[in-house]
Formats: structure tokens, sequence, C-alpha cells
């Protein structure tokens, strides 16, 4: 893809990486409380953070940039759509830069992660409980992808094997 194609891709990547955000499809950010039972509180997919976090940051520098050497207003907003509106305008100009290269580098890097992290094959990590193993009690994610359930490990490292993942419930 052309830089000009991931560029005006961005926005609907962003998008995309909202749904993973949350954990996908129609899931709610947050957990509801049911019948007294504990809250689970915020399920967040970290790389759809990082990466809409990261498209964010770029996009902004670069319209900075744009900005200070041009001598052109900044954009309204600080949004994804604004910033690439903004950026696609000066598409030609920036072409020309002597940073090209790395405006085409980072834009190619951004679009492509957010393109893994909001495809179906980058699975959803799931909260399974704390970890029972001795001395952990680590949160424990399973990783769903398409064709069903693939891993649970805690964040120390311990796995666990699908037959195990209700023996979880207890301990969390």
């Amino acid at each position: 893809m052309s830089t000009k194609d991931d560029l005006a891709a961005l926005p609907g990547l962003y998008d995309a990486c909202e749904v993973v955000l949350g954990g996908g499809g129609g899931r709610r950010l947050l957990d509801e409380r049911v019948r007294g039972g504990q809250s689970r509180g915020l399920n967040l997919h970290e790389g759809a953070l990082r990466v809409r976090s990261r498209m964010l940051a770029v996009l902004a520098s670069w319209s900075g940039m744009v900005t200070s050497e041009r001598g052109v207003s900044a954009p309204r907003r600080r949004e994804v759509p604004v910033l690439v509106a903004f950026l696609s305008a000066h598409a030609d100009w920036l072409a020309g830069h002597p940073a090209a290269a790395d405006f085409a580098e980072e834009i190619g890097g951004i679009a492509a992660d957010a393109r893994r992290v909001s495809s179906a094959d980058s699975g959803v990590r799931q909260d399974l409980g704390k970890c029972s193993r001795p001395a952990c009690g680590r949160p424990v994610w399973a990783t769903l992808r398409g064709g069903g359930p693939v891993s649970a490990r805690c964040e120390a490292g311990h796995d666990w094997p699908t037959h195990q993942w209700l023996l979880l419930v207890g301990a969390a």
C-alpha cells in the first residue's frame, strides 16, 4: 500500500481498534455488577490502546511539523480524522520533504500495527480470574481467536489448560 492509502485508512483502523479495545463487538467496557457479584472493572485490550494512542501522537506530531514549517493554521481538533484530513491536504508537500521516508515509515508502521490488532486473527483477551498457583494470585487471561480459545496464562507466566479454567472462577 502507498503512504497515501495507509494515511487514508487510519480513521477506519482507529475505529476498528476501538471495537477491539473493549473486547470486541457489542461488549461493554465496564462489566455489569449483577446480584452483589464482584465487579470486574475495565477489560481493555492493551495492544489496541497502545496503537490508538501512538496513532494519535504520531499524527499530531507530523501535523505540528507541517504547521510549523509551512506557517499554516493548525488542525482545529486533535482527532484522528481531522489530523488525517490535514496531513492529506499537505501530502504533496510532505512527499517532497527531507523527512518523507520517515513519514512513510511511521504511517505504514502504524497502519500495519492497527490492521494486526484489529484483525480477527489478533485475538481478544478475556479475564478468567486470579491465578491460584501458590504465592501468585496474578490475573489470568485467555486469548480468544476466531477458532476458539488458544491459550490462558497469568501475568507471571503460569499456563492454564482449558479443562482447568473453571478452577479459576473460585480464585477470583
